[in-house]
């Protein structure tokens, strides 16, 4: 299931990562596995459910519709900027 509190995702935008597993994120091995985010873009906040899996560039998240049997939604690049914040970028699955 994904939840939002405003609009839609947006494609192409990045997307602050707020939250994972309730928490503030702190590394990226923080996204691996199974566990949810809190994302935020232009004042938009989403709930998001998936899987984690560690990649060459950051972490892939593949979201799931956990109302849906766990069916993929979409997929995310997750990376660290030099600051030491989180972004999410919805790409297209390949």
């Amino acid at each position: 299931m994904t939840s939002k509190d405003h609009g839609g995702i947006a494609s192409g935008h990045i997307y602050s990562v707020t939250k994972v597993a309730g928490e503030a994120p702190s590394i990226l091995a923080e996204f691996v596995g199974n566990t949810d985010l809190l994302i935020e873009c232009h004042g938009d906040r989403h709930h998001i459910f998936g899987v984690g899996v560690e990649s060459v560039d950051g972490v892939r998240f593949y979201e799931k519709d956990i109302e849906k049997e766990g069916h993929d939604v979409r997929l995310w690049s997750i990376s660290e900027r030099p600051d030491g914040a989180f972004t999410a970028e919805h790409i297209a699955a390949i």
